[in-house]
């Protein structure tokens, strides 16, 4: 089961503040060991009321350490093996959503180009007509004096302004970019 990078800021939070809680009870500790040795280690054994506190408090804080110590090194181990797994597991689910796009652009390649295919003959019609257009504009041209270039321009211009929309616009400027490979 992987954990979620959400589970691992949770096991990581959780160490900090066993680690917090750790340095309070060192110094706690440290403090009654202090004061253990001020009174001395012979008032401690005559069980007098303050030794058997400070004994016990003494023997708690050390068992309390222990216990956050073992705790902090049983998350430490808990993080790294959430962080592998969550490594291994976004590597499988990076190499499996690039193969599902890999094969998603295949499909939409091939799809494409069978439509771009389908419009060859209307395009190479189109292409026809625009050159025998311009052979009789010309031809009226020299008859009767008159440029017609310029509505003969307009008459065999692919697309007007007016034909163009958002999409239209983005499949032309796309097709400009695109390079063929080997």
């Amino acid at each position: 089961m992987a954990v979620e990078p959400k589970g691992i800021v949770e096991l990581k939070s959780a160490k900090i503040q066993l680690e917090v809680g750790l340095i309070y009870l060192r110094r706690k500790h440290a403090d009654l060991q202090k004061q253990a040795e001020r009174y001395g280690r012979d008032v401690i054994s005559r069980a007098t009321p303050e030794a058997i506190r400070l004994s016990a408090e003494l023997h708690s804080l050390a068992t309390e350490i222990a216990s956050r110590e073992a705790r902090i090194s049983q998350l430490d181990l808990e993080i790294a093996r959430a962080e592998r797994s969550g490594i291994e597991n976004t590597l499988e689910q990076l190499t499996a959503r690039n193969e599902n796009l890999a094969d998603e652009l295949a499909s939409l390649r091939e799809d494409t180009l069978a439509r771009l295919r389908s419009l060859v003959t209307n395009l190479r019609r189109y292409e026809e007509l625009t050159e025998q257009k311009t052979r009789i504009v010309r031809k009226i041209s020299e008859v009767s004096g008159r440029d017609l270039s310029y509505p003969n321009y307009l008459d065999c211009a692919f697309a007007r302004q007016s034909d163009c929309d958002p999409d239209l616009l983005y499949v032309l400027e796309y097709l400009k970019r695109v390079r063929i490979v080997a």
